[in-house]
């Protein structure tokens, strides 16, 4: 409900896909189930949200291929950031830039950028991450 009144408050709202606002013909999009909905015993919505509102923006997802590479491209590297990583991620001390550590350095960095959504399956990475030895 918080992200219906939230939607229809906004003026802008983007997205990376039209799949991801009106799905396709076989699986409904991500705002799709914001236009009609129930919750038990609270409220029935019949007009949440219209997907093919003007306020909704693609922006096509892209990456500056100077700052994304293939990791085996080690010469595009900024390693004048390492010691800054490096403190981020092993310094035992919390500050108001992280809380926590990784404990065990021979495990790769893994960098991951996606909305914290279910099919997204962060949680799945963080745990085979922290499970793997």
């Amino acid at each position: 409900m918080a992200d219906t009144i939230a939607m229809n408050a906004s003026d802008f709202i983007i997205t990376s896909t039209y799949q991801e606002i009106a799905g396709s013909k076989d699986k409904p999009g991500q705002y799709e189930s914001h236009a009609t909905f129930t919750l038990p015993g609270l409220c029935r919505v019949v007009s949440g949200i219209n997907i093919f509102d003007p306020k909704f923006n693609i922006a096509a997802p892209g990456a500056d291929q100077s700052v994304y590479f293939p990791y085996t491209e080690k010469d595009k590297r900024l390693t004048q950031f390492h010691p800054a990583i490096e403190d981020l991620l092993y310094s035992k001390v919390d500050n108001k830039d992280h809380i926590g550590y990784l404990e065990n350095r021979r495990k790769p960095i893994i960098f991951s950028m996606a909305r914290l959504d279910v099919v997204k399956n962060i949680t799945g990475l963080v745990e085979w991450y922290g499970k793997h030895n």
